[in-house]
C-alpha cells in the first residue's frame, strides 16, 4: 500500500518532503574514524537513512514500514 502511495505521489510530479530529522555520529577504533547516520521521516510516512563512513557518503536508503499491529 505504502509503495502505491509513493508511486501517486511521483506520477502527479508532487517531491516527498522532509519533516523530521535526526542525525548522529560516532567514532570507533583507534584511527578514530567517524560513521554517521541521517534519519529523516517524510510526509508521506516514509522514513529513511543515509550513512556517512569517513567523509564517504552512501545512497538513502528508505528503512520498511512500522507494522501497525
Amino acid at each position: 500500500m505504502d509503495a502505491e502511495k509513493n508511486l501517486r505521489k511521483e506520477e502527479l510530479g508532487k517531491k516527498r518532503k522532509v519533516i523530521q530529522i535526526a542525525v548522529s555520529e560516532s567514532s570507533f577504533g583507534d584511527s578514530g574514524e567517524t560513521v554517521g547516520s541521517t534519519l529523516a521521516l517524510c510526509d508521506d510516512g516514509t522514513m529513511w537513512r543515509l550513512y556517512t563512513f569517513c567523509d564517504d557518503s552512501q545512497d538513502w536508503e528508505q528503512l520498511p514500514p512500522i507494522p501497525q499491529d
